[in-house]
């Protein structure tokens, strides 16, 4: 079995902002599952009450390792637009590294409260 790997942004002085990213990827992940759309594995989702619990930092540099180990073996990228997603560092690398392992990559937009628009990527690495 195979699962995706969903990005999405998550680093932020506002604790307020955090918590916002960390549901809306709980809410995501959810819908993939409820839809049988796909496995998701959300590095957010699962390491945010890691970061509450045991006080971890919340920087992208402190998470890289643990994320570039987990999408490399993810059968494609799927990154969750929300604000902030195209000045995220950690979307960014992710994007990166998928393009340099010619990982496939989509997009999933939230639309409604409990419903999401997921669109293919773009050929180019320039078009992200």
């Amino acid at each position: 079995m195979t699962y995706v790997y969903l990005a999405s942004p998550y680093s932020h002085p506002d604790p307020q902002t955090r918590h916002f990213r960390y549901t809306e990827a709980m809410r995501c992940v959810a819908w993939l599952l409820n839809n049988r759309i796909c496995w998701p594995h959300s590095p957010i989702l699962h390491c945010h009450p890691l970061v509450i619990a045991h006080n971890l930092p919340t920087d992208h540099h402190f998470w890289l390792p643990y994320n570039q180990a987990m999408l490399l073996p993810a059968s494609k990228l799927l990154i969750l637009t929300l604000p902030g997603w195209q000045d995220s560092a950690g979307v960014d690398h992710e994007v990166t590294i998928a393009h340099e392992i010619h990982k496939p990559i989509e997009f999933i937009t939230p639309a409604h409260l409990d419903s999401y628009i997921h669109v293919p990527a773009p050929e180019t690495a320039n078009a992200i």
